[in-house]
This record gives C-alpha cells, sequence and structure tokens, in this order.
C-alpha cells in the first residue's frame, strides 16, 4: 500500500474536480488549463499528493486528457458516437 496523503492534498484535488458522469473517476480542470482524469481512490494517498505537487504527467497522479475546453468541445462535437474520451 501506498503512502497517505495530507488532507489538504484531497482537498486541493477535489477543488478540481468537475461534473463526471463516471462515479469512479473525477474530471480534473488543472491549474495549467487542461484536464484530467482521476481515478477517485487515488484520493487518501499517493496520487492525490502527486496532483497536489502539480504531477499532472500520469507518471502518477492522473491520466492526462491534454484539452483546452474548446478542444474538448470540438472533440465531443466530431465523436459524437463515443461514449468517453476516458477510453
Amino acid at each position: 500500500m501506498g503512502k497517505s496523503s495530507e488532507t489538504h492534498h484531497d482537498e486541493f484535488v477535489l477543488s478540481l474536480a468537475r461534473e463526471c458522469p463516471f462515479p469512479e473517476w473525477l474530471l480534473l480542470e488543472l491549474p495549467n488549463g487542461l484536464w484530467a482524469a482521476f481515478w477517485s481512490q487515488g484520493l487518501g494517498g499517493e496520487h492525490a499528493t502527486a496532483v497536489w505537487e502539480g504531477d499532472y504527467q500520469g507518471e502518477i497522479g492522473v491520466r492526462p486528457l491534454f484539452y483546452k475546453a474548446q478542444q474538448n468541445y470540438s472533440f465531443n462535437n466530431e465523436n459524437a458516437g463515443l461514449t468517453s474520451i476516458f477510453f
């Protein structure tokens, strides 16, 4: 089992979370303007700490989606048949 995160690390991750149709994921709007998927079971551990430290590249913290809001909108319009951008 990994190291526990501090409470403020989890609070930071949750402050970035936006509405997501998949309960096991948090959709994060990152400070750099990009979006990422965060597995909700990563709260309370080193994954939350990695996001708090600024690791947005997916090594530990998140699965990067690399979409800015407009790119995400365009992607969804162009790929209307897809149910999720997570897979």
